[in-house]
């Protein structure tokens, strides 16, 4: 089989695939779902044997997606007129983007094409994900088999059928039914909702409890519209919004590192442009090679909005903390000199505010809740 549209690429395993396999059937990671979150525990050698029987009736495929190995599918001709199918989208970056979907319909025309006239899968009955994309193609839901399989610890479940037939198919490989890019979108929208579980140092005003990612943002946001005055020169205000929207999404990866943490911040820069990578890459490429940009630009802080945008993510967490009576800095035992290292990137955005600032730090070092350089 060689099923090619766009950039995906449908081809039959090949033993030299063997390795490829193994390593996705023994990552947990990816068997999780179907039920084996340990791997398959097999061997490059087992999988190369069982290839070797692969026929015209029954055979592995790969997924390419830019000629890059992403997933495997598979089909089995139980009669002449009838055959299951099976998906797994193997690369994490890869998922949630409608491939699938798209691979799917290219498969289903192809076995239609070869004779088949009645295809059926199973998944798990709760893979709501699944089931929708399933049901968009056509897939009518069968009904649920109880306890007819075992996990890897041994434990009965039960499967979701579907049947497509002849006729029945809706193909997401035609262009009229092409919304990638809205998947896309969609994907990504609902990976940074994940903002709201990462959870920063700083504490809500009134001792709250700590505040997350999400709220950070939003607040920096609304900060930045109401004290664009304040810039030390002329900004695009759309973009310096914009820009702190975007600068700690790839803390659903990375993890928040807290502004004293010396060791935390010698790792911090690696941790951030992996998940950089994986998370703007969800997003059709021009909005990824935007996102990415804004980010790059907020952390070089060499543009004015990046410079404003800088300030305001310190002035911030320093406007709760000040609320708070200075709790988090002492609860960390910070020094007044740190604070005040940080502080100069506020001062290249905005002069006004680092008065402000420098005004809120000097009453917290007379009140004892930032620690002196002697002390």
């Amino acid at each position: 089989m060689n099923l090619v549209y766009r950039n995906l690429h449908i081809r039959n395993a090949q033993k030299e695939d063997a390795a490829l396999l193994a390593g996705w059937w023994n990552d947990g990671v990816v068997m999780a779902h179907a039920g084996f979150p340990d791997g398959l525990h097999t061997t490059v050698e087992k999988v190369a044997s069982s290839l070797a029987n692969d026929s015209e009736n029954s055979r592995r495929l790969i997924l390419e997606i830019d000629d890059v190995p992403a997933g495997e599918m598979n089909y089995h001709r139980i009669s002449s007129r009838t055959a299951q199918i099976g998906i797994k989208i193997c690369d994490a970056s890869r998922q949630n983007q409608g491939y699938g979907r798209t691979a799917l319909s290219l498969l289903v025309k192809e076995l239609f094409h070869m004779g088949v006239e009645r295809i059926i899968l199973d998944t798990d009955p709760a893979n709501q994900r699944a089931r929708h994309v399933y049901e968009t193609l056509g897939f009518r839901f069968q009904g649920t088999r109880r306890c007819c399989w075992k996990d890897a610890e041994g434990h009965l479940r039960d499967a979701a059928d579907y049947e497509l037939r002849k006729g029945e198919l809706i193909d997401f490989a035609e262009e009229k039914y092409d919304d990638s890019r809205l998947i896309r979108q969609l994907s990504f929208i609902l990976e940074i909702d994940k903002c709201k579980n990462v959870l920063r140092q700083t504490h809500l005003s009134g001792h709250g409890r700590r505040e997350n990612d999400a709220e950070h943002a939003w607040h920096m946001a609304v900060m930045a519209y109401l004290l664009q005055e304040y810039a030390n020169e002329e900004t695009d205000i759309a973009r310096v919004m914009l820009m702190c929207l975007i600068h700690d999404i790839v803390e659903i990866d990375a993890g928040d590192t807290y502004a004293y943490d010396t060791e935390g911040l010698a790792t911090q820069k690696e941790r951030e442009e992996k998940a950089k990578e994986r998370i703007f890459s969800l997003l059709p490429d021009d909005q990824k090679e935007l996102f990415s940009g804004l980010f790059d630009e907020f952390e070089a802080g060499v543009t004015a909005e990046a410079r404003f945008a800088r300030a305001l993510d310190n002035l911030q967490p320093l406007l709760l903390n000040d609320a708070n009576d200075g709790g988090d800095w002492k609860e960390h035992g910070v020094h007044a000199e740190q604070v005040y290292q940080r502080q100069k990137r506020t001062k290249e955005g905005s002069e006004r505010l680092y008065e402000l600032t420098d005004a809120i730090l000097k009453k917290h070092i007379r009140k004892g809740n930032l620690r002196s350089d002697d002390e």
